[in-house]
């Protein structure tokens, strides 16, 4: 992504975000109220040209009795651009009766240009974009076996339908896994200990999860292929307003891999500054921290630094194939009670950036 443009997303969903604040004040009062924050994107791209859509998010509770539950919160988005591209996504995390049960997961459909930068195995040193069109629906339900420790299962579900290469890209050989689109569906095993104070802006405490995930031609998928995760956060309080948290995360795969649904960096959760999809294979292993520090009940600011190791084998991790990258970011509390926050960052890797508007942490 060029400078300019950039500049032209953050400027103009910064313009937004901040015109939408004063709606949140009157819902201060009740902890217990629902609370709903709507801005409208306007953005321009090189991949894209003019966009434009909106991003909404609704928390609530299923009982205003039930104090132990996290708050409910869906988000919806969706946008519309000039290349006649289409994202419409919603991401759903709720919790009810005391947070004995958990649901969360996505349902979306995009019609989108991506990049792809090869893999670890078949590398190469430019990058070619492709278009793809597919719906998404990904559901998880846990359990509370006993206090902090929940189990559960998942479904996972993709259907890429690749429409346009770049000629004489790898892609457009056919020489990778998935060059051809298809489907990837199958369940998985999860199992998760969380003994964090809070779900949305943890200050202290310990979250693990650990999951399976198959993915088969008996659960009509057209890849056969495993994945094993952990996902193991820490949060360390220091006085009031400031945290450290660190994140460990392993992703580790086996099969027929598709390109699309391989391991890897980027994006705006796991190795911000890096376009998503930068470096991809089949293992995984990276470590995020942060510094958090509310400055006033909505005002913040954060920094952090990640590095991973990204491999097709896991013989082939070595230190001295790092990447790392670093930045920084201002919080607002539009939800100071729930502990929800509204994002913006800016990060930095080797020969890349990335900027960030969203809500929720990343980890």
């Amino acid at each position: 992504m060029k400078l300019l443009s950039s500049l032209k997303v953050l400027l103009l969903a910064g313009t937004f975000f901040l015109s939408g604040l004063s709606k949140i004040s009157a819902q201060e009062k009740d902890t217990l109220k629902n609370t709903f924050l709507a801005y409208p994107l306007v953005f321009y791209l090189p991949e894209t040209r003019y966009g434009a859509g909106l991003a909404t998010s609704y928390n609530f509770r299923f009982n205003k009795k039930d104090t132990i539950s996290p708050p409910t919160q869906i988000q919806f988005g969706g946008a519309y651009t000039q290349n006649k591209q289409i994202l419409i996504y919603l991401p759903f995390d709720a919790y009810w009766r005391e947070r004995k049960n958990q649901l969360s997961g996505e349902i979306g459909y995009y019609d989108y240009l991506y990049y792809f930068f090869g893999t670890q195995e078949i590398s190469q040193d430019f990058e070619e974009s492709y278009s793809v069109r597919y719906p998404r629906f990904r559901i998880n339900y846990l359990r509370k076996i006993i206090p902090n420790v929940f189990a559960g299962a998942r479904w996972w579900y993709d259907d890429f339908s690749i429409y346009r290469y770049q000629e004489d890209g790898t892609l457009a050989k056919g020489i990778i896994a998935g060059s051809g689109g298809g489907r990837s569906s199958g369940p998985g095993i999860v199992f998760n200990f969380d003994k964090r104070d809070n779900v949305y802006f943890s200050r202290k405490g310990h979250y693990l999860e650990l999951v399976y995930h198959n993915q088969d031609e008996v659960f009509a998928s057209n890849y056969n292929f495993s994945r094993y995760r952990f996902d193991y956060r820490y949060f360390q309080p220091f006085g009031k307003n400031m945290t450290l948290a660190s994140q460990l995360f392993g992703d580790f795969m086996q099969g027929n891999v598709p390109f699309f649904q391989m391991t890897g960096i980027g994006g705006p959760k796991r190795m911000r500054g890096y376009i998503d999809g930068r470096y991809r294979d089949h293992q995984l292993l990276l470590a995020q921290t942060e510094w958090r520090h509310f400055l006033s009940r909505r005002w913040g600011y954060v920094l952090f630094a990640s590095s991973a190791l990204v491999e097709h084998e896991w013989s082939d991790f070595n230190f001295a194939y790092t990447k790392f990258a670093f930045g920084g970011g201002i919080r607002f509390a539009f939800d100071p009670e729930k502990k929800i926050n509204i994002r913006l960052d800016a990060a930095f890797g080797k020969n890349t950036y990335g900027f960030y508007l969203t809500v929720g942490e990343s980890f």
